[in-house]
């Protein structure tokens, strides 16, 4: 039906795109006219098809059968322009009413097969005969207008004629301000008519589908992200358009579901064009709301509604002449949004460009089809089209702005994700993991746990002295230098640092005692390689001591709401960081307790040596020592049994053998410093 207005308004403003739109139509080769109700297509191909336009005969007022036709004498007979509505200033025949057109068509002569007509849009209702036989009814043909039902939709149908083919359109209308033949029926052979509805009929359902599935998305992904309000108006704006281009072209929503009633079809198509108008500012609204005109939305959503209701309730009649005063609201938007997007264009705004783009081809294929209406030319609407193009460009300038919004969310899960491996750097993994928290976001103050762990401390011996020699800067080389050597080992042996201590380091090692006295070990190997390439420098050799303990503690957050830290808390972690000490005076490199020796009887498989037992700070009874040894010093796994048969007799106050045995050990070995420790101790007694 397209948009039809009764009065010629408007007319010069929008020649200039109605001309600009009739220069956009396809060439092709001239096809036939008819004259005086006759028209010969002899000469033409009609394995491709032709438009039966031109001077067809005409009687006004009745519902002349094709017998009847050919009894009236040419005077009752008169000529009407197909296409073109009756109603049209040409001829001034009012809307409501009926008629009778007829056309002889001259056939070529030995038609190889049958022939095909296609009837696009004849408003409203028709009865088509061929040849006299009736071929197809649309809608409820009667002289009554009281009994006329209308209907618009296309039919295809098949008659097989020789030498000629009458055709007679009886046509009724007593809804719509305009009525006639508005578009050409097409002749051709059935192979060439038969797949041109359905193709036409298939590809815009393609089309109209691919929209509303678009809007659907659309509308999802507002649902998903409400903050993204804009894209939700965009979806409901390709529905209402999917609605309306299934409503008009090849009506197809007519042509399947015509059951629904002639009037509320055409009341929905045009409550479709005011509802778009409204979805339209409202998608402005919010894709560029800093150029938003405030004043214009509540006024704008009260006509829509009072607009789509009169159209759903109203006469069809009265619709289009109320229509008319719209179209000025809608020109008065149009400019409105104009200068809406200019000012955007103005300020830079992302995709401005290309949304003025889309909306002045909307706007100019919807003035373009005002004009035809006005002009009443019969010829084919374009508003449909251009409305495709304007949704298409919104599709692509929403994509782009997803994909903004996608590269912008990749990037900050990039930063997120270098943020957390920074975070990582000070608050191990393995601690978050502990507690259960796949975050640091998710952390917060008492958090804690009680578990069984091993707890390693060490340490470099006579730090102090070694920083005195150095400046600031020196220092921290150095312990970076140390550091970055010693923390892999750890890792590597399945524990992590806690907590580094100036020159000293807190490691964790959640699985089993093991893992720290094979890091342990694997410490002091690092160390012999690091004293040899500090040596190449020309710097002193340094040594580390190691105090290993383990047993239940809590690991947890301890602080306040503005600052807080990863520690643990136990007596475990005391008493490792006493044994770590007590590697200074008993001169070895790494201390365990009997608690790690109870867990790990096997030691990993490393040799050990009893220490003997010694008083700690914080404890009441003394505390069994017992010595990792290095696999590299294979002279205190030789003397291992004389030295731990010393230890014994000296806890046993039997000083003159342990006398003797010290000094067997320090004679295999003079380089043992727990043997001179012991040798110490028994000098002043």
């Amino acid at each position: 039906m397209g948009i039809h207005v009764s009065r010629p308004h408007l007319v010069l403003f929008l020649m200039a795109i109605s001309l600009l739109g009739a220069g956009c139509a396809a060439t092709v080769e001239a096809a036939p006219l008819a004259f005086r109700g006759a028209v010969s297509v002899s000469d033409a191909d009609l394995r491709a098809t032709v438009p039966l336009e031109g001077q067809w005969q005409f009687v006004w007022g009745k519902l002349v059968s094709p017998d009847e036709l050919d009894a009236l004498p040419a005077s009752a007979l008169s000529s009407m322009q197909v296409p073109a509505f009756w109603t049209n200033k040409d001829h001034g025949y009012p809307a409501a009413g009926c008629a009778t057109y007829r056309l002889i068509v001259n056939l070529p002569q030995g038609a190889a097969e049958p022939l095909g007509l296609y009837f696009t849009q004849v408003s409203t209702a028709y009865r088509l005969f061929g040849n006299g036989v009736l071929l197809a009814e649309n809608g409820t043909v009667s002289a009554d207008a009281a009994s006329t039902r209308g209907a618009i939709a296309p039919r295809t149908v098949f008659i097989s004629a020789k030498g000629s083919l009458s055709i007679v359109l009886q046509v009724s209308n007593s809804e719509d301000v305009t009525a006639g033949v508005n578009a050409a029926p097409i002749i051709g052979y059935q192979s060439a008519i038969a797949p041109r509805q359905g193709t036409a009929t298939l590809i815009e359902a393609l089309i109209y589908a691919a929209i509303l599935i678009m809007g659907l998305y659309h509308i999802l992904l507002a649902i998903l992200q409400p903050s993204e309000r804009a894209s939700m108006f965009f979806g409901f704006l390709s529905i209402d358009l999917a609605l309306r281009g299934l409503l008009t072209g090849s009506r197809i929503i007519h042509q399947y579901f015509g059951g629904i009633g002639f009037h509320v079809l055409i009341g929905v198509e045009f409550a479709t064009v005011y509802v778009a108008a409204l979805l339209v500012y409202l998608y402005f609204y919010y894709l560029f709301p800093d150029e938003r005109p405030k004043f214009a939305r509540i006024p704008l959503m009260v006509v829509t509604a009072v607009f789509s209701v009169f159209a759903l309730a109203a006469p069809i009649s009265l619709i289009s002449p109320v229509h008319f005063y719209y179209e000025f609201l809608l020109l008065a938007l149009g400019v409105l949004i104009i200068v809406w997007l200019v000012r955007a264009i103005v300020k830079h705004r992302d995709g401005s460009t290309l949304m003025l783009i889309g909306f002045l081809v909307m706007l100019g294929g919807a003035a373009y089809d005002i004009a035809q209406s006005m002009l009443q030319t019969g010829r084919q609407f374009v508003s449909s089209y251009a409305m495709l193009v304007f949704v298409f460009l919104q599709a692509v300038l929403i994509a782009r702005r997803y994909a903004g919004a996608f590269r912008s969310i990749e990037s900050h899960s990039q930063l997120t994700e270098a943020l957390a491996t920074s975070y990582g750097r000070f608050v191990p993994r393995e601690f978050l993991s502990l507690l259960g928290k796949d975050s640091i976001v998710n952390v917060e103050l008492g958090d804690q746990i009680e578990m069984e762990m091993t707890v390693l401390f060490s340490d470099i011996r006579s730090f102090t002295t070694l920083s005195e020699n150095m400046g600031p800067r020196e220092n921290f080389n150095f312990l970076n230098s140390y550091l970055k050597r010693i923390s892999p080992v750890i890792r590597s042996n399945r524990g992590f640092i806690d907590k580094y201590l100036g020159d000293g380091i807190m490691a964790l090692f959640p699985r089993t005692p093991a893992d720290a006295l094979r890091a342990s070990v694997e410490m002091m190997s690092t160390m012999r390689e690091y004293n040899g390439h500090r040596a190449k420098s020309g710097y002193r050799p340094i040594s580390i001591g190691i105090g290993i303990n383990t047993g239940r503690l809590m690991l947890g957050t301890v602080g306040e709401a503005s600052r807080m830290e990863g520690t643990v808390i136990s007596d475990v972690v005391n008493l490792a960081s006493r044994l770590e000490g007590l590697t200074r005076p008993f001169n070895v490199a790494a201390i365990m307790s009997g608690e790690v020796v109870a867990s790990c009887p096997d030691s990993a498989g490393l040799p050990v040596r009893y220490l003997g037992r010694a008083r700690v700070k914080g404890k009441t009874k003394a505390v069994a020592l017992h010595e990792v040894i290095d696999p590299a010093a294979p002279s205190k796994i030789g003397t291992r049994i004389i030295f731990e048969r010393a230890v014994r007799h000296f806890e046993a106050h039997r000083y003159p053998e342990a006398l003797a045995d010290f000094n067997t050990v320090l004679s295999e070995d003079p380089s043992d410093g727990a043997a001179r420790y012991y040798l110490s101790k028994l000098a002043e007694r």
